[in-house]
């Protein structure tokens, strides 16, 4: 039973692949069992006691779940992922381009990552740390979609970059 479709959009804060946010993991026996972990087709990992990763290279997806309650809490997309955020930016999309598509993201150089402003639950990944001016020629490495945590305080401003025209980076705080 294949119900996983590696197309399917990248929703922030709901999910992707055909695999939702909130859900239990257990509601996707196709995907997480002994069999497909014998055999190779996934791989498990647990990251501190709240934290268990289920890997699906297969399917270009891996998923975060916290085992006091068995709930998805994120699902990254990577090499493999067809799906698309925003109907337009995939892994593989290079920063700069992500930028003219949806001009609401942003650099935080606190987390090494891109957030949009508009948009909570979704963050990009560029694979590791890079200048500054380096970082629209990266392509994205991975999407992530997260359950925010309520009241949790994004970062200062002063962390926060963007791009002019040109290219060069500019602080928004």
């Amino acid at each position: 039973m294949e119900l996983v479709d590696i197309s399917a959009p990248i929703i922030p804060n709901e999910g992707l692949g055909g695999i939702e946010l909130r859900k239990g993991i257990g509601d996707y026996p196709h995907l997480v069992n002994l069999d497909t972990w014998l055999s190779g087709e996934m791989e498990l990992d647990m990251f501190g006691p709240f934290r268990v990763c289920y890997d699906l290279p297969r399917f270009g997806f891996q998923i975060d779940v916290d085992p006091r309650n068995a709930l998805i809490t994120y699902i990254k997309a990577y090499a493999g992922y067809a799906g698309t955020l925003f109907g337009q930016i995939g892994v593989g999309t290079l920063v700069s381009e992500a930028l003219k598509l949806a001009p609401d993201l942003y650099w935080d150089e606190m987390d090494s990552i891109l957030y949009s402003e508009i948009h909570d639950g979704v963050f990009l990944g560029i694979g590791g740390d890079a200048p500054l001016e380096k970082i629209p020629s990266l392509p994205i490495e991975a999407i992530w979609v997260y359950v925010p945590k309520p009241n949790e305080p994004k970062t200062p401003p002063k962390t926060h970059v963007r791009w002019d025209a040109e290219g060069r980076p500019y602080r928004l705080g």
